[in-house]
């Protein structure tokens, strides 16, 4: 036999559920209010110098990659002075670049200490080169 459940003409009976019922609460104790003191004085708000009064971070110094050029360019220049064209060539880009990194890192507040070693260097070169080739020379 076969059953089918629930049955299907039969509507299910919802009967409302009563619950417990609690006795009423007590009212909360009123208490006298108690009296503050005044507000304290109002003072200014700060001022800030930055917008939205975040500080902004320090500058660090740093090296330009103009100066940090003129000393790599210088100290090759000073390894490869015995090759006339590439000691000259070299030594004459490297005091380039290492002049104009020193003059931008001085309008910048930067260090000038791989600028002033790249002209160092650089010059070092051409010198040594003008002597070698004095030195053929005679």
């Amino acid at each position: 036999m076969l059953v089918h459940y629930p049955p299907q003409n039969s509507q299910p009976e919802y009967l409302p559920q009563q619950y417990p019922q609690h006795p009423p609460q007590q009212p909360y104790p009123q208490y006298p209010m108690q009296q503050y003191p005044a507000y304290p004085p109002q003072y200014p708000p700060p001022q800030y110098p930055y917008p939205y009064g975040y500080a902004q971070q320090p500058r660090l110094p740093q090296h330009n990659g103009l100066s940090i050029a003129g000393f790599i360019v210088g100290l090759l220049a000073t390894v490869g002075f015995i090759t006339p064209s590439l000691g000259i060539t070299m030594g004459i880009v490297g005091l380039v670049l290492a002049g104009v990194g020193r003059s931008k890192a001085i309008d910048h507040g930067d260090k000038t200490s791989l600028a002033t070693w790249g002209a160092w260097l650089s010059a070092l070169a051409i010198l040594c080169w003008l002597l070698l080739i004095v030195a053929r020379s005679a």
